[in-house]
């Protein structure tokens, strides 16, 4: 078998490779079948060897985990494999080394010493490469028909599937990676074209759901947490997480840049490169969104900046003509522009405020329901589009506030809207005036709407049989 130099192992891709309680072993999710009489561990070795051959991959990093026990493996594709050691998963990450903080979990040691393996280990270099072609990497599920229709000019086969935790649902990272929460709570970023994984976490979360921000420049994925909020560091690939506390619960947003912690009493929690910090708004304003050090805080005649230190500075608020009364919501959409639905009469004026000009840059007439204040804001990869509640907004240079009328929003790309109409998938284009269209005029099967749309690439989230799959299927060349 191959000699192994754990040093040249590059540190991702991570499998994690799980024997549970009931005695199921799984791959990065994926149940591995263990023949009677057949050793689990080894089995689990085998499956790790053949997936990095199929990769391309001369050795790879593992993370193996039997109950409480944590593992650090390296595993070669010829099933060498080489134990690192017995790691404490409640440690804190900066006493880890480096890459293993990007590999935490494990197979038992006990378990894994009972296999004997012939390892050399240290200072031996890999064996010379074979003279043998290439082996073609297999995204995981590649081929595997989806189980609902997928939108109009998208391949019905999926590009590659992972199963994920139930009720969750993806969210893209940028234009080319999508986060998504595993069965296990361990959150792990995914190239959208192939699955590739590009970061893992060490730690998982409890929730369903994650959203991308800011810290001190830095990007971080979030999820409320107790009195506080975890945020897991996406531009290092140690996959370490950091909990920030505040003095009571609140409710998380991050309708700015970074993420805000609306808490009682006129009080609202920011995190700076300082750490945790909680600012005071002024009496009968709203915690709007928070910048990198600052939070925006409105009402219907002013609205205000307050810095990390609680320093204010105040703005007129632009008001639209035939506005009556106090603002019903107020919300973000980035850190220079808001939303304000505004009363008159039965229905609601809808204006879209760019802070830096202080000026309204759009207005629509809508339905006062249109924006809630729990509504969920979606954004463009391309940064300039988003919908909030059912409304499509445009802050970019076409700026425009557009009701989507009997539609229920789950993603937007571009000019492109994704939703359900009275519980059946649908699209709407800006050049058909969001007329929702529905992926097909059947009325048979599952349905279920595209949850993360980049371009060519979109991604639905639907059941089959015991797994909570996600699909990424391609626009069909024609």
């Amino acid at each position: 078998m191959t000699t192994i130099d754990p040093t040249t192992v590059p540190p991702f891709p991570i499998y994690t490779l799980e024997l549970d309680a009931r005695g199921r072993l799984q791959l990065d999710g994926f149940t591995i079948p263990v023949s009677v009489g057949e050793d689990p561990i080894q089995a689990g070795h085998q499956a790790i060897a053949e997936r990095a051959r199929n990769e391309g991959l001369r050795a790879v990093r593992v993370r193996a985990v039997a109950g409480d026990v944590v593992t650090a493996l390296v595993v070669t594709d010829d099933g060498a494999v080489h134990s690192l050691g017995q790691i404490d998963a409640e440690a804190s990450p900066r006493h880890r080394p480096r890459w293993v903080i990007g590999a935490v979990a494990g197979l038992a040691v006990v378990a894994l010493g009972s296999v004997g393996f012939a390892v050399a280990a240290g200072a031996g270099a890999f064996d010379p490469p074979r003279p043998t072609a290439a082996p073609v990497y297999t995204p995981p599920g590649q081929g595997a028909r989806l189980p609902v229709f997928p939108p109009p000019g998208f391949s019905p086969d999926a590009s590659w599937s992972l199963p994920v935790r139930s009720g969750s649902t993806p969210i893209a990272v940028n234009d080319s990676e999508a986060a998504l929460i595993l069965d296990d709570g361990t959150l792990s970023v995914r190239s959208l074209s192939d699955a590739r994984e590009q970061w893992r976490s060490i730690s998982g979360t409890s929730g369903t759901r994650v959203e991308l921000a800011q810290i001190a420049g830095t990007r971080v994925l979030v999820s409320a947490a107790g009195a506080g909020l975890t945020a897991w560091n996406l531009d290092s690939d140690q996959g370490a997480s950091q909990a920030y506390s505040f003095p009571t619960g609140g409710k998380l947003s991050v309708d700015g840049s970074a993420p805000l912690m609306t808490l009682p009493n006129q009080t609202a929690g920011i995190v700076t490169s300082e750490g945790a910090r909680t600012v005071d708004i002024p009496a009968t304003s709203t915690a709007v969104l928070a910048r990198e050090d600052s939070v925006i805080a409105a009402n219907g005649e002013v609205w205000w900046e307050v810095s990390a230190d609680n320093r204010l500075s105040s703005n007129l608020m632009p008001v639209p003509d035939g506005a009556d009364g106090q603002p019903r919501t107020i919300r973000g959409v980035d850190d220079q522009h808001i939303v304000v639905v505004w009363p008159t009469g039965g229905r609601a004026i809808i204006s879209l405020v760019d802070l830096e000009r202080n000026e309204i840059i759009a207005t629509a007439a809508a339905s006062t329901a249109s924006i809630g204040t729990n509504a969920t804001l979606l954004r463009s990869v391309d940064g300039d589009t988003a919908v909030l509640g059912s409304v499509f907004i445009d802050h970019g240079d076409n700026p425009a506030v557009i009701p989507l009328d009997r539609m229920i929003p789950t993603a937007v790309d571009g000019d492109t809207v994704y939703g359900t109409s009275s519980g059946v998938p649908v699209l709407a284009t800006r050049d058909a005036d969001f007329n929702a269209e529905p992926f097909t005029d059947q009325t048979a099967g599952d349905r279920e709407p595209v949850v993360v749309a980049t371009g060519d690439v979109v991604l639905v989230v639907a059941d089959k049989l015991r797994d909570h799959n996600v699909y990424a299927t391609q626009r069909e060349i024609r």
